[in-house]
């Protein structure tokens, strides 16, 4: 019974502070995927561009494929720059995000995790 008084407010406090993150995290995560999917395609476009051209650039003897291949080569390394900065974010974010459906991650939901753990023991223990 003890352990059941403790148990109800903490529960709910930890509840209700978990519920109002998730929401944050959820619109994070959000964000930072579209981010990551709309940097992935310009990625991917420069990346083309490049082996294309750079296919091309003995198909003629002026050489003006190797200009297209450097300039899509710079794009190609701008663009793979931000996809990497925005995959970090969005990995971070999924991180958090899980982080925080883990009861254990803060204290008082650690504590309410060896709470819990302790009626279930009692409970095993007194059948």
């Amino acid at each position: 019974k003890e352990l059941e008084k403790k148990e109800a407010p903490l529960a709910e406090e930890v509840l209700e502070k978990q519920s109002a993150r998730r929401e944050i995290l959820k619109e994070r995560r959000k964000k930072a995927m579209i981010a990551f999917f709309a940097s992935l395609v310009p990625t991917l476009a420069a990346l083309v561009l490049t082996i294309v051209f750079g296919a091309q650039i003995f198909s003629t003897p002026d050489g003006k494929y190797v200009t297209y291949t450097i300039i899509a080569g710079a794009c190609l390394l701008v663009t793979l720059i931000v996809l990497l900065v925005l995959t970090n974010k969005l990995l971070n974010a999924v991180r958090m995000y899980n982080k925080n459906e883990r009861l254990s991650s803060t204290e008082e939901g650690a504590e309410l995790v060896k709470i819990r753990r302790s009626k279930k023991l009692y409970e095993q223990l007194c059948r």
